[in-house]
C-alpha cells in the first residue's frame, strides 16, 4: 500500500508500497500510535523510539500485531526480546 501522513491519519491506497522518501523520526513515531489504536496496544514511549530507530517502516504494522498478541502494555525490553531490528546501516554510520 502508499501511505502518508497527515493530521488526519493514515492514508492507504491499494495493495502495493511505494515511498519516495525516508519519513522522519517524528512520522515514525506518529505511524506507530495510529498501528497501536489500531491493534488496541499501549506502548511506552522508550518501547516507541527504540522501534522507530530500529524497525524498518515497510515492517512496523507487522511488529506492532505481533507485539499486540503477546500483551496490551507494551516497555522496551518486550520490544528488544521479541522484535528483530530491522534496519539497515549505511556503510558511513558504521563508522561513526
Amino acid at each position: 500500500f502508499f501511505f502518508f501522513y497527515s493530521n488526519k491519519g493514515i492514508n492507504e491506497f491499494g495493495k502495493n508500497q511505494v515511498r519516495f522518501f525516508e519519513p522522519s523520526l517524528k512520522e515514525l513515531v506518529l505511524t506507530i500510535q495510529e498501528y497501536e489504536r489500531k491493534f488496541n496496544i499501549s506502548l511506552s514511549n522508550e518501547a516507541r523510539l527504540y522501534l522507530a530507530k530500529s524497525v524498518d517502516a515497510l515492517f512496523l504494522e507487522k511488529e506492532i500485531e505481533k507485539l499486540s498478541l503477546y500483551k496490551k502494555e507494551i516497555y522496551v525490553d518486550d520490544v528488544k526480546e521479541l522484535v528483530f531490528a530491522y534496519k539497515d546501516e549505511s556503510f558511513e554510520e558504521l563508522f561513526e
